[in-house]
């Protein structure tokens, strides 16, 4: 997950994707995980998708309200 976060920073969105997916298939409920794929895939302009993701980040999960306010932020159909 931190090197998707390195990634993610440097604004390398498809390695950012690769490597958080890589860290949700050693640990699915990596915390955070999801909201940085969802913040990596919307970065490559899949609006439908980080939306789905965003709204899957666990209620219990530390970036919850993070994901939230991306998701208020994005346009609606």
């Amino acid at each position: 997950l931190d090197l998707g976060k390195m990634f993610f920073l440097a604004g390398d969105w498809k390695s950012a994707e690769t490597s958080v997916r890589d860290a949700l298939e050693l640990d699915p409920k990596t915390p955070g995980a999801n909201y940085f794929l969802g913040l990596a895939t919307l970065g490559q302009g899949r609006v439908a998708e980080a939306k789905l993701i965003l709204r899957s980040v666990d209620r219990k999960d530390p970036h919850r309200k993070d994901a939230e306010t991306v998701l208020a932020k994005l346009p609606t159909p």
